[in-house]
């Protein structure tokens, strides 16, 4: 008797998650099934901003079941795209209100870059309640100087406590002496400024470690101190103007004042200046006092870049300019042109 080939389909091996095996090598309604249960799994890592990753392991695994699993696999695209929507608006560029002074050769600079692009590259970052601009506040001016009735932002709670705010410090390789400040330990000295009892701190690599020297405050407020600022650095460092000093020239830099130390050991002293609470950051913006420039610094959790939005929309109404940043966004996501980064990254601008 012969015995007739078995009709049932070889066993693969299969690589990749255990889990998903089982979806490849089954069959008809159990894919769909088992689509389901790795879709609702996704649906936290769509929510999470990884939802890219989780579509094309769908389209891997799930992409020999037909059309219709494919399509459900780029409904997790389409949760991606929606989540980013959830975020960005077109705003009334008239009702942004910038929270810092910008710098006329920077604004030039982005000027030519943003016409000759013909794109809003970054959005710009808004606190939603006072409307307030926490980054971008070039970019809003720009607009403003090419008549853009609109401009596309990413709207941010100023309240949650993962918005961070630090600032900037300005280094120099310029020897300055020290005549006239208080010797004081690091730590003290930063507490100090942010009491307002004093309006710079000067830092120098010595011979046994840092040596820091407190720049007392006769004012003890908040405009005064930046007054004493600008006083103290013009006649120290001749920095009259931050447009003339900041010129890449290696003299004079703000630094992150998360890179202190970084500086020191590379030949430069630091004049640390205190960090700005958001409290005061949105009493100055709404009542119309910006900020000296490179002030603040903000660190703002799922931030969006490389957005690339054509300027021309930004004139249209409000409603048109919102239908063409949605078809954009889902254009994009589905191809596969958006990534979500969980590491630390560096721009070049």
């Amino acid at each position: 008797m012969i015995k007739k080939p078995c009709a049932c389909p070889k066993k693969t091996q299969m690589t990749g998650r255990p889990k998903l095996r089982a979806g490849v090598a089954a069959q008809g309604g159990r894919k769909r099934q088992e689509l389901g249960k790795v879709c609702k799994k996704n649906l936290g890592v769509c929510k999470a901003g990884k939802a890219l990753g989780a579509k094309q392991e769908l389209l891997a695994v799930f992409g020999s079941a037909g059309s219709g699993l494919k399509i459900s696999a780029f409904i997790i695209g389409a949760m991606l795209a929606d989540e980013i929507l959830t975020k960005l608006e077109i705003q009334p560029l008239d009702e942004l209100k910038i929270h810092e002074q910008v710098m006329e050769p920077n604004l030039h600079s982005l000027r030519e870059t943003m016409l000759n692009l013909g794109k809003l590259v970054d959005p710009l970052i808004v606190d939603k309640k006072h409307k307030i601009v926490l980054d971008g506040n070039h970019r809003r001016m720009v607009l403003e100087i090419l008549k853009a009735d609109n401009a596309v932002c990413q709207m941010v709670d100023y309240d949650d406590p993962q918005i961070q705010v630090g600032g900037w410090h300005i280094a120099t390789k310029a020897k300055v002496p020290q005549e006239g400040g208080k010797a004081i330990d690091e730590k003290e000295g930063f507490e100090a400024l942010q009491k307002m009892e004093g309006c710079l701190m000067h830092i120098k690599k010595g011979k046994k470690g840092k040596e820091c020297s407190l720049i007392c405050s006769q004012s003890g407020e908040l405009q005064g101190i930046m007054d004493e600022q600008k006083q103290f650095l013009a006649k120290k460092l001749n920095l009259n103007s931050f447009e003339k000093n900041n010129n890449g020239n290696g003299a004079i830099q703000f630094i992150e004042d998360s890179r202190v130390d970084y500086f020191l050991e590379n030949g430069y002293e630091v004049f640390a200046r205190r960090i700005f609470t958001k409290k005061e950051i949105v009493g100055e913006a709404a009542a119309g006092r910006p900020l000296p420039p490179k002030s603040t610094r903000h660190m703002i959790p799922n931030r969006i870049i490389r957005l690339n939005f054509r300027l021309g929309y930004l004139n249209d109404s409000p409603e048109s300019a919102s239908m063409h940043l949605r078809d954009m966004v889902i254009k994009r996501v589905k191809y596969g042109s958006a990534r979500y980064y969980t590491e630390p990254v560096i721009v070049l601008y």
